[in-house]
């Protein structure tokens, strides 16, 4: 009975031993990505998008919904020594015939997503300063998730001297962990385009308290 007894008492205190074990890990654990997460983001500063997707992942796409790949140009990202993003728009070879919500699109792309989580929580912002002859274009900013979340989708206008926009890096700063695509997009309709050409530039376009 007494070695039935040690037996119980020896498998109870494993498990509690076991217990105890994980719990102080998880604790260390916790308290390790803490001190990490606090010394990165004492590290953060001022970042040029532009500057860095063109050193790092090369030029920004022209992305066309309907038949016309040359509906929309874009220039090199690097010009004149200026990081600046210049979208060209022709749309004479569109067909008049709408079945669904045209556009036309300046594409950033990130593989593998981008981590702007420790900017979200030290309450950076998007900024940028556009000028062109259209009326308006979406800023889009999606997350690499499987149904894409849009953690911005605002309506910028656009006049023919720069002007800055601002736009907080809103919500949960876990959203921002996975940032997948910046797009401009210019919709074929009046509100962003009237006429068959037209073009729009931005630049200092930063992430910044």
């Amino acid at each position: 009975m007494s070695d039935i007894w040690s037996h119980i008492i020896s498998a109870v205190s494993g498990i509690v031993t076991g217990v105890i074990g994980t719990v102080c890990y998880n604790k260390l654990y916790s308290s390790y990505k803490k001190r990490i997460r606090e010394m990165k983001k004492r590290k953060l500063s001022f970042v040029n998008i532009f500057e860095e997707y063109a050193r790092d992942k090369g030029e920004a796409k022209a992305i066309v919904s309907f038949n016309d790949q040359h509906a929309i140009t874009i220039m090199p990202l690097l010009h004149n020594g200026i990081y600046l993003l210049r979208a060209e728009i022709n749309l004479d070879n569109k067909a008049q015939e709408e079945i669904q919500r045209d556009f036309v699109m300046a594409l950033l792309q990130y593989y593998p997503p981008a981590d702007w989580s420790y900017h979200a929580e030290c309450r950076y912002n998007l900024k940028f300063k556009i000028r062109g002859n259209i009326q308006g274009v979406c800023l889009e900013v999606k997350s690499g998730n499987w149904n894409k979340n849009k953690l911005i989708d605002e309506y910028v206008p656009v006049t023919d001297c720069f002007a800055t926009h601002t736009y907080p890096l809103n919500g949960n700063a876990q959203i921002w962990q996975s940032v997948e695509e910046i797009c401009f997009t210019v919709f074929i309709e009046d509100e962003y385009i009237q006429g068959t050409k037209g073009f729009f530039e931005i630049m200092d376009c930063v992430l910044e308290k």
